[in-house]
């Protein structure tokens, strides 16, 4: 009996948790931001051109939401943000040592500037491909895949997670 009690209170502590929590507006919306300039993210990293990738897959997955369109300029929000780290963590080795499986996980931080209200909505965000321990970003060299596979896998999440925060913002 005793046992039915404490879940009946972790369910209800729960789910007050999980109320105060969500709010159906957002910092955007309030704002009105129906288009948003993203600026070519900076690379501090010695990996050749993984700013404009990132960049790219940021458009791609922004364009996907029909909610917010991309301009060039002139937009009512403004998306910044820089590559600071590349980490190669082997996963499996084989008998030699050498890596057979190898996680990359890139990390950059962005900022979100309100064109319309002159303020930062966000401002200098750290954020990582891999944030929910996903194989995106994985290699295997069993499977003949190649490092740069690995790398446009961490792009395309790490894109993904960038909108996927930001849409909570809108």
């Amino acid at each position: 009996m005793r046992s039915v009690i404490h879940l009946a209170l972790i369910m209800v502590l729960a789910l007050i948790v999980v109320g105060c929590a969500y709010s159906t507006q957002s910092a955007l919306s309030e704002h009105d931001v129906k288009s948003i300039e993203v600026m070519t993210f900076g690379n501090t990293t010695y990996y050749n051109n993984l700013e404009g990738r990132l960049t790219q897959e940021i458009i791609k997955y922004i364009n996907i939401s029909p909610r917010l369109k991309v301009v060039r300029e002139g937009g009512d929000a403004i998306l910044s943000g820089n590559i600071y780290k590349v980490s190669n963590t082997g996963l499996t080795y084989d008998g030699k040592y050498q890596p057979r499986t190898l996680s990359t996980v890139i990390s950059a931080n962005y900022s979100l500037y309100d064109n319309k209200e002159g303020y930062f909505v966000v401002k200098g965000k750290d954020i990582a491909s891999n944030q929910d321990s996903s194989v995106a970003g994985q290699f295997d060299t069993a499977k003949n895949e190649v490092y740069a596979n690995a790398q446009e896998k961490a792009i395309a999440e790490l894109a993904q997670t960038i909108v996927r925060t930001l849409a909570s913002k809108w």
